[in-house]
């Protein structure tokens, strides 16, 4: 759970201190869009596991499934994203679709913390 917890906070944007902008990222945006999506793509696969190895109960699938559907749904705006920025075009609509599709995941990995055995 305390991993859960550390998904919640770095998806919500929760930080203190300097941010470090990730090498090839086009701002700071894009580089902690990645990192959430890095984070939760590492809070699925330990779900996944803590599922197959009976620590979590199989009524945490269903929500799991939803988390997974965000983050396909996230991780295809941010590459759209990613790509027109890069490349130094007008994101401003797309960022606004990208903040929304990751906002929606915060949500669905807060109602998986839910979930005990």
């Amino acid at each position: 759970m305390k991993k859960l917890l550390l998904c919640c906070l770095l998806v919500a944007g929760c930080k203190t201190g300097a941010y470090t902008i990730h090498h090839g990222a086009a701002n700071a945006f894009d580089s902690q869009a990645y990192d959430s999506l890095y984070t939760t793509d590492h809070l699925i696969q330990g779900t996944k596991a803590a599922l197959i190895a009976g620590t979590l109960p199989a009524s945490a699938k269903p929500i799991l499934n939803k988390v997974i559907q965000s983050y396909n749904t996230a991780d295809a705006a941010y590459r759209a994203y990613h790509d027109i920025a890069t490349a130094g075009g007008d994101t401003s609509a797309l960022s606004a679709t990208l903040g929304a599709d990751l906002s929606q995941l915060a949500i669905d990995i807060a109602s998986l913390s839910g979930v005990k055995k």
